[in-house]
């Protein structure tokens, strides 16, 4: 039986950085009534409010967990607020050697990077077409990941001390070096004392590359959806 339910946001729960249409919204608050639900995203905390939590009226009842920038936060809503359980910042040496590495790789000058980059402490998120790109430009970019496959591949001898994965449509995801989903969806099930064979993960980037795919090895039901018409499918069949 499964005790906790995790999802991906962008792409599973939400279109890319998009906020939750008002019927995912309630199927995620019905299924908050009936087990622990956790959110995982390469989102910041502000983004994940913004975008899932703040739209679900039972969000702060004490089963609703959060975990941003990939898993280098956890949080849940206790004594009147959002509190953090840890939080793993990017150091300054590997954002330097970061953000030199993108400039060589890309070829877009480091005084530039700004309009591909969101610096969110925990998590360095670089977007291959500019952070504010239509949906359309999005998902037309690199469907294959293979772009981004290449640049974290060119990146790799150039920078250490960092974990990169491609996430959502256009992203690389950069956070303190073995810090993934994987990481974050195991210190929360040790934090609930739920082994991993009781807890569903739900995500779009379960393939081989995707930012969701290291939590297949921790042993969970890991199942990948292909839209949020069927998200809202399975969300409907584990209320039943």
């Amino acid at each position: 039986m499964t005790k906790i339910v995790i999802f991906d946001i962008d792409n599973t729960l939400t279109e890319s950085r998009s906020v939750i249409a008002p019927s995912m919204a309630a199927l995620l608050s019905r299924l908050l009534e009936t087990v622990p639900v956790a959110l995982i995203s390469g989102a910041s905390m502000e983004s994940m409010m913004r975008q899932v939590i703040r739209h679900m009226p039972n969000a702060e009842n004490g089963r609703l967990f959060a975990l941003p920038t990939s898993g280098a936060e956890m949080r849940s809503f206790e004594r009147g607020a959002w509190r953090a359980s840890y939080s793993f910042p990017v150091g300054d040496a590997e954002r330097r050697a970061l953000f030199a590495g993108l400039s060589r790789v890309t070829g877009v000058p480091i005084s530039s990077l700004g309009h591909f980059i969101d610096d969110r402490g925990t998590q360095i998120t670089y977007s291959g077409i500019g952070k504010d790109a239509s949906l359309e430009l999005k998902y037309a970019w690199d469907p294959t990941r293979s772009k981004r496959k290449a640049i974290i591949e060119a990146l790799a001898p150039r920078v250490s001390g960092l974990s990169m994965a491609s996430g959502g449509s256009t992203s690389i995801d950069f956070t303190r070096q073995g810090i993934d989903k994987a990481f974050g969806v195991s210190r929360l099930l040790t934090h609930l004392s739920i082994a991993p064979s009781e807890a569903t993960f739900i995500g779009d980037a379960l393939d081989d590359g995707g930012n969701d795919a290291p939590v297949k090895s921790l042993g969970v039901v890991a199942v990948k959806t292909s839209s949020l018409a069927e998200t809202e499918g399975l969300i409907r069949a584990l209320i039943k």
